[in-house]
């Protein structure tokens, strides 16, 4: 009787004979009303339950399903139910053991409500992140437009110094925005990445002249340095310039005097002729990163 479990005692037909205190407690019900009924009468229709009769072999070994118990008053209960056969001296009987499941499944529906409310709010911000890029980079798109136009109008040599300087900066808010664009993306599971063929040193070095204006006005030697001419590879050319732009910002970012040094390598695989290591290496005389906060590195918002 001190049981946290609801026991029952039934028959082999699943005619009720006995049952505990607990279970009378929660359905309400005196013993005398109980006795006699089926078990199945206790479980809401539709309820997973073994069936009463079933194998001697089955009902000694027990067996676990789900079931709801039906309360005449108040909320039906959902249950974890057992059932085993058990030889007493008066004949045999099996015995049912329910365990009460609501807060598990009180727990879960709080669960589910959590994730659909992060789901719902991934998807406002992801929205939102696409829609300010787009807006964004439409006026900044004419911007540099019009700061092409500048560039090659009549100037001294110090206001084309500070063309190149603003065409610099405005190249990299797109590509900040082009970042914040892919993050939505990637939120909306709609990253792909391309398989394009492009001539690698060409397009590094591409990468590489948007950051001549900077370097020379923080008076930096800015160098770019390969042995390759015109070598083809198949890849996404616009995150692998994602990731050389992000390690020269830093680079040009933490140095403030001397070099910052690109270089671009590749080596043929020896067990197979088509296919090349790439080494895209950025070197700089900056402040470096001690020792202790290595282990912060990928950390968000930690440098």
């Amino acid at each position: 009787e001190e049981l946290s479990d609801f026991l029952v005692v039934a028959d082999r037909q699943g005619q009720v004979l006995a049952a505990n205190q607990e279970l009378l407690r929660v359905l309400g019900l005196p013993a005398a009303k109980i006795q006699g009924m089926h078990v199945q009468e206790l479980l809401i229709q539709g309820s997973r339950q073994p069936a009463a009769g079933q194998k001697e072999s089955s009902e000694r070994a027990g067996s676990r399903f789900d079931a709801t118990l039906r309360r005449p008053e108040g909320d039906d209960m959902p249950v974890t139910g057992r059932s085993a056969f058990v030889r007493l001296s008066t004949g045999p009987v099996v015995i049912y053991s329910f365990r009460d499941r609501t807060d598990e499944f009180r727990a879960q529906r709080t669960l589910e409500a959590a994730l659909s409310e992060a789901q719902r709010s991934g998807d406002l911000r992801a929205q939102f992140l696409a829609n300010m890029s787009h807006e964004i980079r439409t006026p900044l798109n004419g911007l540099l437009g019009m700061v092409d136009l500048l560039e090659d109008s009549s100037l001294t040599t110090e206001q084309h110094e500070r063309v190149l300087l603003l065409k610099s900066s405005a190249r990299r808010l797109m590509t900040l925005l082009v970042d914040i664009l892919d993050f939505s993306k990637i939120e909306a599971g709609h990253m792909a990445i391309e398989s394009i063929t492009f001539d690698l040193p060409a397009k590094v070095e591409q990468c590489f002249k948007l950051f001549e204006p900077l370097a020379q006005s923080k008076g930096i030697d800015l160098r770019f340095v390969t042995r390759l001419q015109h070598i083809y590879v198949t890849s996404d050319p616009n995150r692998l310039l994602q990731v050389v732009s992000n390690l020269m910002d830093n680079a040009l970012k933490f140095t403030k005097s001397g070099s910052v040094v690109l270089r671009v390598e590749t080596s043929t695989d020896p067990d197979d002729e088509d296919y090349c290591h790439t080494l895209i290496v950025v070197q700089d005389t900056g402040v470096g990163i001690d020792a202790s906060a290595l282990p912060k590195l990928f950390t968000p918002f930690m440098q």
